[in-house]
């Protein structure tokens, strides 16, 4: 049977010469990749690597919910263990995801490796190549021609938003269930052409460790709707209704949903999902969520498909309205040049819908290129489609006149691809070995019986507050340093002691909580009331003054006099031990320099 989409037959036989070429570019993006094997562990690495090796002994924890961050703050052990959950932490907090594949496959690591982090590397870079060649295959399985599935190939493999998914261990979650969502449609594409109920069943398994993996692995399912609305018509002129009729009667597609809603219930059942300033789904926050929306698709297909990084308005959130206007215009002609080249190609068609079901469970998160690998298969498969549509490398530079998009989009996607995926790997691998140095080398002598819990007074990055205390204790192999920050962001604080055990902290603006990441453990995004108390195992805080979003002064109640504790303020790129103030004295703390320029 032949294709509408590109007059070539799915799944045929793949030449000698194309599988070499193939090999050849699934070797370049590895070699390319190959650095992170010295990166280390980064991050959210550090807390994987805390629960893995000192906190599996504890009654709610669990290798498969490694995950799960609500277990920070909803589990009295954890609590004690200090540190990672902040004080101003909503009681309806929650962050808990349900990735018990993308667990236990670090669990494995663990059993394997240890505390050797290049071993973690290698796992990733493997899983990476697995995924290029099952990318390659799907894509001359669903009739893409040689050149076009090679070009695709290219532009998926060279692509610098795989930087973190590949190198960052934690962000191992987005790997794998793209590499699942893909041979999901390998098998599905197989099954629809070949028949055989093995094909089915394993298309489904490969969905559900899809979602196992991550959620967003439900984009599985519009991906088989897609696939059997525009790419299996079984006959030539099929009305609308028709097809209509023939995709809502699919055994196929009922199969899916009806595993789809089982994976569901099964993850609201158990309590999993987030609530929290920083995500917002259609259901609960839907204002929020469509803005999001409207702003992703020109912010992400600018990333995907011309190399302007979404992680610029991530990092300076004072670009957003530059950027998101370069990437309205970017996305205005991107339509243009997909519709005067590809609107006659059906499988073009399924490669837009792909890229648009990947981006939307993307609006309820802070939007990064670091999630965009599941979209990116469907990018890259259009610009192949692009490319190969105006003819072969000789002809496009021969008539640069009437071929200028594939030229432009080589360029941007292959050239510019490559070198932003450099800077990307040298900023975040910088901004993460900086924090790491930072908490690392912190003043803090290790926990003896009498020693009492360290307070972070200020923070040169949100990021290193985040995960110093499990940075620290896998570090130095010192599980029972507990670490508490009185404040994440970067900000200028004064802090008043009234009296032995009670010190009085007044932030200067932006105030608490005006950061995202001292948001996320919010159920909204309104500070609490004056008055509200919040209580740790090392002190009491209770909110004294607001000022529009955030919390201007609290005052924070030991449980011991000050004097029983390990203050440290960050001070001449280190932190370092201080004292506290005396009785009605003043420790004034100017906003902290930053690791690195560019850390958040």
């Amino acid at each position: 049977m032949k294709t509408a989409a590109t007059g070539t037959a799915p799944g045929r036989r793949i030449g000698a010469r194309v599988s070499l070429v193939a090999v050849a570019l699934i070797a370049l993006a590895l070699v390319l990749h190959a650095p992170t094997l010295g990166r280390g562990f980064n991050y959210d690495d550090f807390i994987h690597q805390y629960l893995l090796r000192y906190a599996m002994q504890w009654p709610d924890a669990g290798p498969w919910r490694l995950y799960d961050f609500s277990f920070w703050t909803a589990t009295s052990a954890a609590q004690q263990a200090g540190g990672l959950a902040p004080w101003w932490v909503s009681p309806d907090f929650k962050t808990s995801f349900f990735r018990p594949v993308t667990s236990l496959s670090l669990l494995l690591d663990y059993r394997l490796y240890g505390g050797w982090a290049p071993g973690y590397h290698v796992t990733s870079l493997a899983l990476f190549g697995v995924l290029l060649l099952l990318a390659f295959l799907l894509y001359c399985e669903l009739g893409a021609p040689s050149r076009a599935a090679l070009w695709a190939l290219a532009f998926f493999a060279l692509s610098g938003n795989h930087v973190l998914p590949v190198g960052w261990i934690a962000n191992r979650n987005e790997l794998l269930s793209s590499l699942f969502v893909v041979a999901m449609m390998l098998n599905v594409s197989r099954y629809g052409r070949l028949g055989g109920m093995h094909r089915l069943v394993s298309g489904v398994a490969c969905f559900l460790l899809a979602c196992l993996s991550k959620e967003s692995g439900l984009i599985g399912l519009p991906l088989v709707g897609l696939y059997l609305w525009i790419l299996k018509s079984p006959v030539s002129g099929e009305s609308r209704r028709g097809r209509f009729l023939r995709v809502a009667r699919s055994r196929t597609l009922w199969t899916f949903v009806v595993c789809a809603g089982a994976y569901m219930a099964v993850y609201l059942a158990f309590g999993h999902g987030a609530t929290s300033a920083n995500y917002a789904t259609p259901w609960r926050r839907t204002g929020v969520y469509l803005g999001r929306l409207a702003a992703l698709f020109p912010l992400a297909s600018g990333s995907l498909f011309f190399g302007l990084s979404t992680d610029l308005v991530f990092t300076r959130p004072q670009l957003y309205g530059p950027v998101l206007g370069l990437a309205a215009a970017l996305f205005a002609l991107l339509l243009g040049v997909l519709w005067l080249w590809l609107r006659r190609t059906p499988l073009a068609w399924f490669a837009a819908g792909w890229v648009a079901a990947a981006l939307f469970p993307m609006a309820g998160v802070t939007l990064s290129d670091r999630l965009l690998m599941s979209a990116s298969l469907g990018s890259a498969l259009l610009l192949g489609l692009l490319v190969d549509r105006t003819g072969s490398v000789r002809e496009i530079l021969g008539g640069l006149r009437s071929r200028w998009p594939a030229l432009l989009f080589v360029a941007l996607n292959l050239v510019v691809a490559v070198l932003a995926g450099w800077v990307r790997s040298h900023m975040f691998f910088g901004m993460a070995a900086a924090d790491r140095a930072a908490s690392a080398n912190a003043e803090i002598v290790r926990a003896d019986a009498a020693a009492g819990p360290v307070i972070a007074l200020n923070s040169p990055s949100t990021l290193l507050a985040l995960t110093m205390r499990p940075t620290w204790a896998v570090t130095h192999d010192d599980p029972k340093t507990a670490i508490y920050f009185l404040a994440m962001a970067r900000l200028g604080e004064t802090c008043v002691r009234e009296s032995d055990d009670t010190l009085v902290v007044t932030c200067d603006a932006p105030f608490l909580l005006a950061h995202r990441y001292e948001r996320v453990f919010r159920a909204s995004e309104a500070p609490p009331p004056p008055g509200t108390v919040f209580v740790t195992p090392a002190f009491t805080a209770t909110v004294l003054a607001t000022e529009g979003l955030g919390i201007k002064s609290v005052r924070f109640t030991f449980r011991k006099g000050l004097e029983a504790y390990r203050f440290l303020a960050w001070q001449r790129g280190v932190y370092r031990r201080v004292s506290p103030p005396p009785v009605g004295r003043i420790l004034r703390l100017p906003a902290p320099e930053p690791t690195v320029p560019w850390v958040p």
